[in-house]
């Protein structure tokens, strides 16, 4: 076991785009600033801020489509670590403005593509190696149309099967006591 790398699991990925605009409001079109694209989705932006920290981490997520390509192309520039199991779905967007005059940020965020029951299982067949390697398992973020109701169940399982502990952030597929 590595002591005290994170694995991070994200089932449902997205490549965030940014950008800025002078006032956000109905009708005239809005010039934009030039667009950010940052890696995203919540075991992705786990894996960032503790590669930021200097921390030992490896993400893993379902990737699909130019979108997916670009989601690991980010993920490379940042140098965290990260293994993709391939989707045929295209890997989700979602987009934020920010209006310079008051601040607000306005976020628009996609839902995920169906995925396959084997797309499901590929991404869970890359956990049992990873964890293995790992102290903690991070399970976050939302999970893609088609991922099965016990995903979560079944990743927590694998990773104890493995000898790491496991956290779940996330609002779904968490089943009721």
């Amino acid at each position: 076991m590595r002591k005290g790398r994170t694995v991070t699991l994200t089932p449902n990925p997205a490549l965030d785009l940014w950008t800025t605009t002078a006032h956000v409001q109905a009708g005239p079109k809005l010039r934009c600033s030039p667009l950010r694209k940052d890696p995203g989705g919540g075991g992705i932006n786990v894996s960032r801020v503790i590669s930021r920290l200097g921390g030992d981490t490896l993400a893993l997520f379902l990737s699909g489509g130019d979108t997916g390509t670009a989601l690991m192309d980010a993920l490379r520039m940042e140098g965290v670590a990260a293994i993709a199991a391939r989707s045929s779905a295209s890997t989700r967007q979602s987009f934020s403005v920010r209006d310079e005059l008051n601040g607000a940020v306005y976020r628009f965020v996609l839902p995920g593509e169906p995925i396959s029951h084997e797309e499901h299982d590929a991404l869970l067949r890359l956990l049992p190696d990873a964890a293995a390697s790992a102290e903690l398992v991070v399970g976050s973020g939302s999970l893609p149309p088609g991922a099965g109701s016990d995903f979560w169940a079944e990743a927590a399982r694998i990773s104890r099967e493995a000898g790491a502990k496991s956290v779940l952030d996330s609002g779904q597929g968490v089943p009721e006591a």
